[in-house]
């Protein structure tokens, strides 16, 4: 079995394809049945975050996966990324810092929720996360959002609703916040608790003074500063990466990671019935949606498709046997409109 993969510096893979587990919901048995399929179908990778809510009921199914799956062979190449056996995928569990104590086959994203966002706060959803999957280390831990915004519903479990989202705490200043957690997330990296790290949602005026002080940390020796290696934000045909983002990206060896890449829940039905993607698909013999995918993979964006519906789970995952021209790139390129379908990040201070 093949898997097309994003190699880090430090020899993690991740998996350019993902199973998003944004509302999947603990109590519903769709959830269930959803991961347990996409692990059946050949997704080797797993996006997850606490504020799912629904970590403790799909840790137990990942680490409890046999590993057999549908094997995958005819994986073509695509954009920067690089196609290896299962055997090279899961040897590089041991990068970068040593065996883990688990078996693990599959590769899981998580992330600290914004009202976690202090040094105690960052370990204390790291270990609930380690003990939900049964784990030694997290596979790929990211800052979730920039920082306090209104418009956050606080998850269910803690009772209701949080005196931390207001309009005023969203408008002060949070950079310092987001730098002592970055330092945080670094800390925990080397001491083996992460295998990488990165950022969510994190626009140019969000990274620029964590790259600063990072470089600065640098330049006065210190060995262990980092900077992020992901930066998830919602990016698709129709909602393209601002350019002076995708600059500071690729200027620090930052991957992209595209989420929404079909669209939100209210733009989904139109992405994938435009003309232009039906055309494309109809040429590939393939569904619309993995039109849309398959761009953000060739532009090298990993992606992170979701679907509580088991024939959809399988659907996504139908994307590794087609490259598309340049010709269709294009034309899919210049659809943008930067519709953007969630809160705006740009609104955090």
């Amino acid at each position: 079995m093949s898997v097309l993969v994003h190699e880090f510096s430090n020899g993690v893979m991740l998996p350019v394809v993902s199973l998003g587990c944004w509302c999947l919901e603990a109590k519903d048995e769709s959830t269930k049945s959803a991961v347990a399929m996409a692990l059946k179908t050949g997704y080797k990778a797993l996006d997850d975050a606490f504020c799912y809510e629904n970590e403790a009921v799909i840790g137990p199914i990942v680490s409890k996966f046999d590993g057999k799956a549908t094997a995958h062979t005819d994986v073509k190449e695509c954009g920067p990324f690089k196609v290896v056996s299962e055997e090279e995928f899961r040897k590089s569990f041991e990068k970068p810092h040593g065996k883990p104590r688990d078996d693990r086959k599959i590769f899981v994203t998580s992330k600290v929720w914004v009202t976690h966002f202090t040094p105690a706060g960052v370990r204390e959803q790291c270990e609930e996360h380690l003990k939900n999957f049964d784990r030694s280390s997290c596979d790929l831990m990211l800052l979730h959002w920039p920082g306090i915004h209104v418009g956050f519903d606080e998850p269910e479990s803690s009772g209701g609703s949080n005196p931390l989202f207001t309009l005023e705490n969203q408008k002060a200043d949070q950079t310092q916040t987001r730098i002592t957690c970055w330092r945080t997330m670094e800390q925990m990296y080397h001491e083996g608790k992460f295998r990488a790290i990165g950022v969510s949602n994190y626009m140019p005026k969000h990274l620029l003074p964590i790259l600063e002080d990072v470089k600065a940390r640098k330049a006065a020796g210190d060995l262990k500063a980092m900077y992020p290696m992901v930066n998830q934000i919602e990016l698709n045909v129709f909602c393209q990466i601002p350019q002076d983002l995708d600059k500071i990206c690729k200027d620090h060896g930052i991957l992209i990671t595209s989420y929404s890449t079909l669209g939100g829940v209210n733009s989904v039905a139109k992405h994938i019935t435009h003309p232009v993607v039906t055309k494309i698909a109809a040429k590939h013999n393939v569904k619309p949606a993995a039109v849309l995918l398959r761009w953000a993979m060739q532009m090298g964006y990993t992606v992170l498709p979701r679907s509580t519906k088991d024939e959809r789970v399988v659907d996504n995952f139908n994307l590794f046997h087609f490259n598309m021209d340049n010709e269709e790139m294009k034309e899919l390129t210049a659809l943008n409109s930067n519709e953007r379908n969630l809160m705006d990040p740009n609104e955090i201070n």
